[in-house]
């Protein structure tokens, strides 16, 4: 959180003439992704749930440090669920599993329930003790009477709507964020491909889960 103010307070005074920042939140950048806020009606709440099923990782691996997974990867899905209600978020909570007869660690098995200004609601599953033949990503989204479903990333199917598309390969938007850093880095735009505040409100959001998981009780 420090160096988070750091970067914060390097630029409170705006962003002109000083570098571009970008974080590689690049599933907001998906061609699925886009798809998928073309169907939402913007003035409509959503229920979204995520299931990300990230496989086991022994506990002296690196990933689970300064942080562990979800400040190094479940960020990218709560940037993700900003970009689909395009919102911000007013109230989170996260409720881990408790596995302490368990090779498995609660670092990695999470619940998180946020709660969006527009009144949308999502819930993120994170864990690492589900199965290898089960697909890592699935998105559900409920709205105005409609639910579309997203899987791997590969293939969109929609119910009450028609918002079927599918890829070949998983389409999870690495191309596509780094030619709008370039569009950006190149002056062909001035607009940055993920703004300030939305990067730093993502930062700070998984930072603050992280210590409210600390602050509960045991």
């Amino acid at each position: 959180m420090e160096e988070l103010n750091k970067i914060r307070e390097f630029y409170q005074d705006g962003v002109d003439g000083k570098p571009v920042l970008m974080v590689g939140y690049n599933r907001r950048f998906s061609p699925h992704a886009t798809k998928l806020k073309s169907l939402l009606p913007a003035e409509e709440s959503k229920l979204i749930h995520y299931r990300m099923n990230a496989g086991f990782i022994p506990p002296d691996h690196w990933s689970h440090a300064n942080g562990g997974r979800i400040v190094g990867e479940g960020c990218h899905i709560i940037d993700f669920l900003k970009f689909l209600t395009d919102a911000e978020i007013k109230e989170a909570s996260v409720f881990s599993m408790n596995s302490q007869m368990s090779k498995y660690s609660e670092s990695d098995n999470k619940t998180m329930v946020f709660h969006f200004t527009d009144g949308s609601i999502a819930s993120f599953d994170y864990f690492s003790n589900g199965a290898k033949a089960l697909s890592k990503e699935l998105v559900e989204i409920h709205c105005n009477g409609s639910s579309i479903i997203l899987e791997d990333f590969k293939e969109i199917r929609g119910f009450g709507i028609s918002a079927n598309m599918k890829t070949g390969s998983p389409e999870k938007g690495h191309r596509e964020e780094l030619e709008a850093l370039y569009h950006t880095l190149s002056g062909e735009t001035f607009e940055w491909p993920i703004s300030l505040e939305s990067m730093l409100d993502t930062t700070e959001m998984t930072f603050r889960l992280i210590e409210q998981e600390h602050m509960q009780p045991r």
